[in-house]
């Protein structure tokens, strides 16, 4: 599995209903921390929710997060996609506690950022309440493309993402990758999407999308290069 740090990239998650803390107690559990916040869910909040006007396409729960340094506490709701927690990634929703949007964050199910927690706590929660599981962790599912002589930054692709898609109407085949930079700890995600004739003739171009389908950025690349895309790229379009 993929072996990353959690960040520590997330601040004041809104600027609604502001407190200070007290000691823990029943009614909230732990689902992350860093040397500088934690954040709890709030127990038996969770519940479906409506979205972009369909109505129980989303999961949500009250999240409350703690600056260690000041005690003090913020509040909001987070709430994904039941999609997203099907398909193992999509986008971490943050609204104040009227119910209106303040912003969002990528997250990747069973994940080790912050956000990643806070999203898989939410889809942990929809499995609880159905009584089914959307989606099980699997431990070999990460696999390390490549890692940088100089300096140790890995490109990750997750394997059980991998699969034939159209990239501009064209065939092609994409998965879920994580760029890992060593120096900062942060862990970037992306969806990579290369042409199935580019794979068959060693070359051609590998696309990075967001999670919504929009282009990040293209690479140039020979599936026998040396770069971390090009190896990247060989391990999207041969399966591992």
């Amino acid at each position: 599995m993929i072996k990353i740090k959690t960040l520590a990239l997330i601040s004041a998650l809104t600027l609604a209903s502001t407190a200070w803390a007290n000691n823990e107690d029943e009614n909230w559990f732990e689902i992350t921390s860093t040397k500088d916040f934690k954040w709890h869910g709030q127990k038996a909040s969770g519940s479906l929710t409506a979205l972009d006007g369909k109505k129980d396409v989303a999961y949500r729960y009250i999240l409350q997060e703690t600056n260690n340094a000041s005690r003090k506490l913020t509040y909001s709701q987070a709430a994904v996609t039941l999609t997203s927690c099907k398909q193992g990634y999509g986008y971490v929703i943050y609204n104040n506690m009227q119910g209106e949007f303040t912003r969002r964050a990528q997250y990747v199910r069973f994940g080790t950022t912050v956000t990643d927690h806070l999203g898989t706590a939410a889809c942990a929660g929809w499995d609880q309440t159905t009584g089914k599981v959307s989606r099980a962790m699997e431990d070999d599912e990460w696999f390390m493309a490549a890692r940088a002589k100089d300096g140790g930054d890995e490109f990750w692709v997750n394997t059980r993402t991998i699969k034939k898609t159209k990239y501009k109407s064209k065939p092609a085949i994409s998965a879920l990758s994580a760029f890992h930079e060593k120096k900062t700890g942060k862990t970037m995600y992306g969806v990579y999407a290369i042409l199935q004739s580019d794979c068959k003739r060693g070359f051609g171009t590998i696309h990075e999308q967001d999670f919504d389908g929009k282009l990040v950025g293209s690479s140039d690349v020979s599936l026998q290069g040396n770069s971390l895309i090009a190896a990247t790229a060989n391990v999207i379009c041969n399966g591992v």
